[in-house]
């Protein structure tokens, strides 16, 4: 499974959305927006599967990952966190 890309999310399923909740019915929802109902249910499959892919990332590796995390925070937030945050990292 692919991480999802919201920069490339097509925003028109969530038109989709919001007519289908607004009707209550997918093939209302479908004649409001002058598409055909199995258009409409295929947006809102490919709508889910980008919000379950938004909730079930990949897996984490961190021993293979290599992206850098920057952490940042006020000088007193610091003094709260820094200690426990680096013994985590020991």
């Amino acid at each position: 499974m692919r991480p999802v890309n919201f920069r490339t999310l097509d925003l028109n399923l969530l038109k989709v959305f919001d007519a289908v909740m607004q009707e209550r019915h997918v093939t209302r929802a479908a004649e409001r927006l002058a598409i055909t109902q199995p258009a409409a249910s295929n947006a809102l499959r490919r709508l889910r599967d980008s919000t379950q892919q938004a909730l079930e990332p990949r897996s984490f590796d961190v021993q293979r990952d290599a992206r850098t995390f920057s952490i940042a925070m006020a000088d007193a937030t610091a003094a709260l966190f820094v200690p426990a945050l680096a013994a985590g990292l020991k």
